[in-house]
């Protein structure tokens, strides 16, 4: 009958609720413990799976072999009883005696003989021991041995005698060669080591001569000491892979064969003692060229210097920047700018100055804390563009119009143009016809259309009729070419159509028959077959004299 053993292995199923092998190893929980809260049920089942099982198979142990019941009733005296008896009882049942061939039980002898069954006792090998004093002079310390290395291969401390040759004292010394060491927690292969190396007899300048080499895979780092001219020392130096990255000269020079550094977050700390001050150097040669940095013991400025060109920018209570030792320009904490020169040279020759949507920017300029002038825009929103001298108040105005202190100004082909005719007149919208048709607008007449109908006939579209302020005229405005006596060269028909607003205009000869016979305009239409010459008769329909324009004042539409 088999024994009753209330110890069960727990959570055992193919599909429970445990964790897998490689997440339980990788646990946090499995070094430091589970958390106070939060413990979760999977690698809680693995834990008791893996100590319940134990518990189990040692239980069904001592049952099997004891042959009692193995009860969970919290008796921990019976229970090492109950195993003392399992293991003799698997003991005499199972270990046979002890032979050449097999382990087992071993019975204690104090007789030589040649048995394979029986092991000495501590009596027999003192018996034997003294024997061996007795054959060998005690006071020649084995000096008497004939042949020592058989002796000592014979007493199978061979290997030890030479471990012993190549043991390191640990009160340290000189060692020929090298040390290597395995690398910790990987394969111990040849490839991953780690050994200390001093070289002997003579070597090249900048080669390693006492460094540490670390070796991984087919990657390998020397760091140590390189040789300089004879025996003293270039520094210490980093090598990787066969390429020198970074060496440390005996007074502190740093040589990088690149210069990328890379800080926590990408933040690179220069500390300095308070008081101090710190800064980077360029040196060429033994001269220093440039530098970064604080100048000096306690300055508050940062100076970023070409000491090539005695040049400097200084980041201090101010900004200033010095050019050949001169001051050029420096801003103050309230933004104020001063000045050793005032070129200013932009991209592609332009200067800009900017300001946000609905703002406004301009110059001013100062004597003490007096403003005297200004250029710019004179207040958000402002569309004007002002150039003003305020010790006398004489303002510029660029805008929808020019002005001179608020007064408008004449500007060609803006608001007055030389007409037909070389007179100075003042303009709205001004269309100017050419005999052939084609036609010149000034800014404001800009969108306006004019063709040729006929001989002597224009149209213009795109306007609201004649210019109604009558500043041309009772119709608003159209002149005609005059010769040099005053007298006009065409008479004008004008008419204006009420659904759109274009204007028509018809010119007709004018002869001036009441003029002297000099002044009288005589105009050749044609020369005919015979040589003949033939002249427009006075009011025939003719196109504008060749070489002249006429000038119309027109009125912009309405804007919808």
């Amino acid at each position: 009958m088999s024994q009753k053993n209330d110890f069960k292995a727990f959570s055992i199923s193919n599909n429970a609720n445990v964790v897998s092998q490689e997440g339980y190893e990788e646990s946090r929980s499995l070094k430091t413990g589970f958390p106070p809260e939060n413990i979760t049920t999977h690698l809680l089942n693995k834990v008791l799976r893996q100590s319940s099982t134990i518990i189990s198979v040692v239980a069904d142990f001592i049952a099997t072999y004891s042959g009692n019941d193995i009860l969970d009733d919290g008796d921990i005296a019976k229970l090492i009883v109950q195993l003392n008896r399992a293991l003799e009882q698997k003991i005499a049942i199972e270990v046979p005696n002890a032979s050449l061939t097999q382990k087992g039980v071993t019975q204690l002898t104090d007789k030589i003989g040649n048995s394979n069954t029986l092991a000495v006792t501590q009596k027999l090998v003192s018996d034997v021991n003294d024997n061996a004093n007795n054959r060998l002079a005690k006071n020649q310390n084995g000096a008497d041995i004939p042949d020592k290395n058989a002796f000592v291969k014979n007493l199978g401390l061979a290997e030890t005698v030479e471990l012993a040759k190549n043991a390191v004292s640990v009160n340290g010394g000189n060692y020929p060669g090298y040390f290597r060491f395995k690398q910790v927690e990987t394969l111990p292969t040849e490839r991953n080591a780690t050994m200390l190396v001093s070289l002997q007899g003579a070597k090249p300048t900048n080669e390693i001569v006492g460094f540490t080499l670390y070796n991984w895979y087919d990657n390998y780092i020397k760091t140590g000491i390189v040789r300089g001219g004879s025996v003293d020392t270039y520094g210490y130096t980093i090598d990787i892979n066969g390429k020198r990255v970074f060496s440390v000269s005996p007074a502190g020079q740093i040589e990088a064969a690149s210069a990328n550094i890379r800080g926590n977050a990408g933040v690179f700390n220069i500390t300095h003692d308070t008081g101090k001050h710190a800064y980077f150097q360029f040196i060429e040669g033994a001269k220093r060229t440039a530098y970064v940095g604080f100048p000096s013991d306690g300055s508050p400025n940062f100076d970023i210097c070409n000491e090539k060109k005695s040049s400097k920018l200084t980041i201090g209570g101010e900004l200033a920047a010095y050019i050949n030792n001169n001051l050029v320009f420096s801003v103050s904490p309230a933004g104020r700018i001063d000045a050793g020169s005032a070129n200013l040279k932009g991209a592609g020759g332009v200067f800009n100055v900017t300001y946000d949507a609905g703002g406004h920017a301009y110059l001013q300029f100062y004597e003490g804390a007096t403003r005297t002038a200004f250029v710019g825009f004179p207040g958000d929103g402002s569309s004007d563009f002002d150039i003003c001298n305020e010790k006398k108040y004489g303002k510029l105005t660029v805008g929808d119009k020019l002005k001179y202190n608020g007064n408008p100004i004449a500007v060609f082909n803006d608001n007055c143009i030389s007409d037909t005719n070389g007179n100075l007149k003042v303009s709205s919208p001004v269309v100017n016809i050419h005999p052939d048709g084609t036609y010149d607008l000034t800014r404001e007449a800009e969108g306006m259309i004019v063709e040729r109908i006929e001989t002597g006939k224009y149209r213009i579209s795109g306007c609201n009729g004649f210019a109604k302020d009558g500043a041309w005229g009772i119709h608003g405005g159209t002149i005609v070419p005059a010769d040099s006596n005053g007298l006009n060269l065409i008479w004008v028909c004008e008419s204006v159509d009420p659904s759109n607003g274009n204007i028509t205009i018809e010119c007709y000869h004018r002869q001036n028959k009441d003029a002297p016979i000099f002044a009288q305009n005589r105009r050749v239409k044609s020369v005919n077959g015979d040589g003949e010459v033939i002249y427009y008769n006075d009011g025939e329909l003719c196109d504008i004299p060749d070489g002249r324009v006429i000038n119309v004042r027109v009125q912009l539409p309405e804007k919808s």
